[in-house]
């Protein structure tokens, strides 16, 4: 909340007391979700070689307890940290490993992350075409999820209607 308030110090001091309950509880999902939560602030503080360190950290527990989709959405957080920085090749890397798992999981959300931040990559690298093919597979992915949530509105308000339609009958 902090964090989103602006106060990067309150939000700083608050992860790292959250942190040190789950150190002690050795809740490792939790650790490692505290720990991309640090990472984040220091990336909003400009501190993007920090913030990676904490990403990383993240990183080795969501590989120790096979959280697949962490792995891919911590790698995807590196690769964009890296993109900051303008270190291209550790980008990449980073960017190239979570689309591949972003696929392989078929997480919609986890592609669409990745497929911007591969578009951003390619467009650093002068790579336009590469650049416009990721957009545009952003494009139609972020198309498709915006139908699908229209639909279970659509779904959900005509579930609404007929439940009060009952009631009234």
């Amino acid at each position: 909340i902090y964090h989103r308030m602006g106060d990067s110090d309150k939000a700083l001091e608050y992860y790292n007391k959250s942190l040190e309950v789950k150190l002690r509880l050795n809740n490792k999902k939790g650790i490692a979700h505290t720990y991309n939560n640090i990472a984040k602030v220091h990336n909003s503080k400009g501190k993007h070689e920090l913030a990676n360190e904490f990403y990383k950290k993240s990183l080795l527990i969501k590989e120790e307890i096979n959280d697949k989709e962490g792995i891919a959405s911590a790698h995807n957080n590196i690769g964009r940290t890296y993109l900051r920085i303008n270190n291209i090749e550790r980008a990449k890397y980073h960017i190239d490993l979570g689309l591949e798992l972003s696929r392989n999981l078929n997480n919609l959300d986890l592609l669409t992350s990745s497929y911007s931040t591969s578009a951003r990559l390619y467009r650093i690298m002068n790579n336009f075409e590469k650049a416009y093919r990721y957009q545009v597979k952003l494009n139609i992915l972020e198309d498709s999820l915006r139908e699908i949530q229209n639909k279970r509105a659509v779904i959900e308000a005509e579930a609404k209607y007929n439940f009060e339609r009952r009631e009234q009958d």
